[in-house]
């Protein structure tokens, strides 16, 4: 007997649908491309009728999204660590439980230099007053941000022209009192107080092949008031990075020695040959 089923759903723009079975009772799951959010059911099921129907509308994938009772998670623009669309206006706004704060740390942000920028507010909606903005910051802060309240406010938005890696953000929350939990990328910490109150002493060490660079290699949260860490955090560079950048001075050192001498045998030739 020939049995009725329902039609395949529609992808969603930047994501995807995988379906269990197409027909009554069987399952549609959505889901996005990194970078997005789905926007409105992320499944839904085939039911039996004359002719089977799914039980709701297919969602959409948006850029950015909502974030509540934030703890600890990443950011990142869409299709990174491939380049961004042209033409994107996300809007992120992450929201720590009652009474705790946020700390944004900086992974990674590549901006094509024309129209494209990055914006962090201070606050949960897109009046608020901004903490960080790309236009006007040429280096990032190596200790990130912390917000002054339970909200940040992150406005990615890019031109016409040009694309670039874009961005990775890593947030997470912390209470009042504490300090906020550290973070290294190719590395890792001890710690005397996972809770990180005032007192907390952190040690940092690097993964194998880097090494520690810029920052302090022990840091403590101070300032009962305002609690903080004394020192930044250090950052883990490939340990290759400085021989490169040594052999690449020397080879340009040679270059202009190499140059120098030409010059001069140059000069010497002329004088015989007069």
């Amino acid at each position: 007997a020939y049995i009725l089923s329902c039609g395949f759903p529609q992808r969603p723009a930047y994501g995807d649908v995988s379906v269990t079975s197409l027909h009554p009772g069987g399952e549609a799951y959505f889901y996005c491309h990194s970078g997005y959010q789905l926007q409105g059911a992320s499944s839904l099921m085939c039911l039996n009728a004359t002719t089977p129907f799914w039980n709701g509308k297919g969602p959409q994938s948006v850029c950015g999204g909502f974030i509540r009772n934030a703890t600890v998670g990443r950011i990142i623009s869409p299709g990174f660590p491939s380049n961004y669309s042209n033409n994107l206006t996300c809007h992120w706004v992450i929201e720590a439980p009652e009474g705790q704060r946020l700390h944004l740390h900086f992974e990674k942000v590549a901006l094509a230099e024309d129209d494209d920028r990055l914006l962090i507010k201070n606050g949960n909606n897109i009046d608020s007053p901004p903490v960080y903005d790309s236009y006007e910051v040429e280096y990032l802060p190596i200790e990130g941000i912390v917000s002054g309240s339970r909200w940040f406010f992150i406005e990615l938005t890019t031109d016409s022209t040009g694309a670039s890696t874009g961005v990775a953000l890593r947030y997470e929350a912390f209470s009042q009192g504490h300090c906020y939990e550290p973070f290294v990328k190719y590395g890792n910490f001890t710690t005397s107080d996972a809770l990180y109150p005032v007192g907390t002493v952190v040690e940092f060490t690097c993964d194998p092949g880097y090494t520690l660079e810029q920052g302090s290699v022990i840091i403590e949260c101070m300032d009962i008031t305002d609690p903080q860490w004394n020192e930044t955090e250090p950052a883990c560079r490939a340990a290759d990075a400085t021989w490169k950048s040594d052999w690449r001075e020397l080879l340009e050192n040679t270059k202009d020695i190499t140059e120098h001498v030409r010059a001069c045998q140059e000069q010497q030739l002329t004088k015989v040959n007069k």
